[in-house]
């Protein structure tokens, strides 16, 4: 099942410490949430999946004092 394909690549991502796929894989889990026509739980993997990817692009944008 679809769901269950996303949610085993979250828990590789988290494993791994890799924010990139860890948004890609609740990015597949809110398209697999719209897809079944529960739009609320799909809203709210998208928003986590950007949540962490903007966290992630400002901890690898910020200037470095040396």
């Amino acid at each position: 099942m679809a769901i269950d394909k996303a949610n085993s690549m979250y828990q590789k991502a988290k494993e791994m410490s890799y924010p990139l796929g860890t948004a890609l894989s609740l990015q597949a889990i809110g398209n697999t949430y719209l897809n079944s026509s529960t739009p609320l739980a799909a809203i709210e993997s998208y928003k986590e999946a950007l949540e962490i990817i903007s966290k992630d692009l400002m901890q690898t944008n910020m200037p470095r004092q040396f």
